[in-house]
Order: structure tokens, then sequence, then C-alpha cells
């Protein structure tokens, strides 16, 4: 634009004005003030390119940064709860890198978000609703807020409004973890049809994943579907064999269906994996004692005992296997025992008394 005005300028005057002098400096001062201008549009250019520039360098910066605090916080681990292996000490260093992250870019809407996980791993549940909040305000298509503030509504019982930000999350970005989230608020709501094409959705959108699979199962379970559920969880065994929530829900699935023999195998699978999981001893020892094989009911209850003290079941169940294996004195002292935890109940109270009689006799 600025060359074809200029070629103008010098064909005016090479054929009209080749003698005024006037004209001359005119001209002269006019393509000084164009070349002027075009020298400080390149400047302006450059200057518009270098502020790109700094601009990506300060988004990579904070993004390394909000990467740090990620892994901080146990967000590489495979997880359902993003800082579920966060510990204190990570914790605190990852709010320090994100006062950090709030100096250089004080309106990255992940900013906040990330800062709420962090609060929320602290327990400060309200601050972290109101880093949600801000990060929302600060981007209206913040999916992950969305979704961080409907699993603090499910942790606080708010499970409506859990339910209408979580949808709120899909519908911006469709994902495995925002469906599974949606299938646990509505599993607290007894809405387990609803529950179950959430889970669906889970699965559809990660394969077989833990614990997607392992929750659609549990709930189709729950809605009567026990064939259903089993067919599930074993088409997922292949890529949960070192999980020992999945081979408990295959064993108490397993049960459900009348397979004893079965869902006992499941829950020793479990132990194998981890020796010390108290679900899969609980229920291997009430199995034995419906079994009325007190003997290795004994053997997985004690270690029950040994492993969760204090719950007053754990020393109730033990002293029943202990009574009908004959071994009186001990059976009177887990219930004692169980009455010192749960002073209040009844059931123990006259349990005692019942095993007294027979210890006596």
């Amino acid at each position: 634009m600025v060359d074809s005005f200029l070629y103008g300028l010098l064909f005016f005057w090479e054929f009209y004005v080749s003698d005024n002098v006037a004209v001359f400096a005119l001209l002269v001062s006019l393509l000084s003030l164009l070349i002027s201008s075009r020298f400080n549009k390149n400047i302006i250019n450059i200057n518009k390119r270098e502020l790109e520039i700094n601009d990506r360098k300060l988004k990579l910066e904070v993004d390394n940064k909000l990467y740090e605090v990620f892994c901080l916080i146990g967000g590489n681990k495979k997880t359902e709860l993003i800082h579920s292996f966060s510990d204190v000490h990570g914790l605190l260093e990852a709010k320090r890198i994100i006062r950090d992250c709030i100096v250089l870019d004080p309106d990255n809407s992940a900013v906040y978000v990330m800062r709420g996980y962090v609060r929320a791993a602290l327990n400060q549940m309200d601050l972290a609703e109101e880093d949600y909040n801000y990060a929302i305000k600060l981007n209206s298509n913040c999916s992950e807020a969305y979704n961080a503030l409907g699993l603090i509504f499910i942790e606080n019982g708010r499970l409506e409004e859990a339910e209408d930000k979580i949808r709120s999350a899909i519908s911006l970005s469709a994902c495995s973890s925002y469906y599974f989230n949606l299938g646990n608020a509505l599993v607290k709501m007894d809405r387990l049809h609803d529950a179950e094409e959430a889970y669906l959705s889970a699965v559809s959108f990660s394969g077989f994943s833990d614990p997607y699979y392992l929750n659609l199962g549990l709930t189709l379970f729950r809605n009567g579907q026990s064939e259903k559920a089993l067919s599930v969880l074993s088409d997922a065994e292949l890529f949960n064999i070192d999980n020992p929530n999945f081979y408990v829900a295959k064993g108490v699935l397993l049960s459900s269906t009348g397979n004893e023999h079965d869902a006992r195998d499941a829950f020793i699978k479990a132990l194998q994996i981890d020796p010390d999981f108290k679900l899969a001893l609980r229920f291997l020892g009430k199995s034995f004692l419906e079994k009325k094989d007190y003997f290795e009911a004994i053997k997985y209850l004690n270690k029950l005992v040994s492993v969760d003290s204090s719950s007053a079941e754990s020393h109730f169940l033990l002293a029943i296997a202990l009574l009908a294996n004959d071994e009186d004195g001990m059976a009177v002292y887990h219930v004692q025992k169980a009455i010192q935890i749960d002073p209040d109940n009844e059931a123990y109270r006259d349990a005692l008394l019942q095993f007294s009689k027979v210890a006596n006799y």
C-alpha cells in the first residue's frame, strides 16, 4: 500500500512539477513521513512477535510448573482421585509452586484448578470450592473445574449439585473419568440404571480400565444383574490381575450366584496379591463359618483381627468361630474386646451372656 503511494508521488513529480522547489520539499517531507511510518510499523510488528514469543515462553513455564505440581500430588499415578498418593511435604511444595504460577499468570484457570486439587488434598474443601468457582469465572469452558466441583459435592453429600456440575463437565469435554464420577454420584442416589449407563460410557472411552469395570460390575450386582455383572468382571480380569479389590468383587458376585467354591478361590487370589487385605479376610472368615469349617474360619479371622484390631465386628466374628470350635475362653475374650470397642452394641452384650453360660457349663 505504501509502495504504491510512493510510486504515485514520484510519477507526479516527474511529469508535472519538476521545476517547483516548494512542491519538491513537500514531497520529500511526505516521503520521510512515509518511510518513518513504514519503519515504525516494522518496529510494531517486531514488538508484537516478541510479545507472542514471550507469551509462549510464559505459558510453557507455567505449564511446566503445573505439571510439576501434578506429579507432586500424585496425578501421574494410576488412581481414582488425583491426590490419592500425595503426602504433606509434596502438597506444601505444590502450594509454593502454584504461588509462583499465580504471579506469572494470574488469569490462568488451570492454575486455580490445580490449587483446588492441592487444597482438597489438604482437606480445605471450602477453599478448594472457591478455587474451582474462580477458575470457571475465568474460563466458563473449564471442564476440569466443573468435574472437580462435582467431586467435592459428592463428598459433601450434595449429590444433585454434583450431578449437575459433572454433566456440565461432560458437555464440555466427554471423557471416561467424568462419566465414572457421574456414575459414583448416581449410585449414591440409588439411581442404579443411570449409574450403569454412566459407567458403560466410562468403559467405552477407556476400554478395560480399573476402577471403571469394577464399579460397573458392582452396580450391575446391586441392580440384581449378578450374571451380567460377573460377565463384565470376567472380561476385565486380564487387566486387573494385580488388583485385590477386583478379586473381592468377583468373589462377592460368585457367592451371590451360589458358586461358593469359586468365590473362595477369588478371595484367596486377592490375599495372594495383598496378604493383609481386610475385605478378603472378612469374606473368607464368614464363608468358612457358614461352611462350618471353623478351623479355616479361625485362621482367616485371627489374621483379620491382627490387621484390623479396632474393628468390633472382626473380634465378634472370631469369637463365634472360637466358640463353635470349643475354644470358650478365647471366645469370651474376643466378645469382651468387641464390647470395649463398641460398648453400645446390645447384640455383643447379649452374646457375652450366652458365651459366658456356655463357657461356665
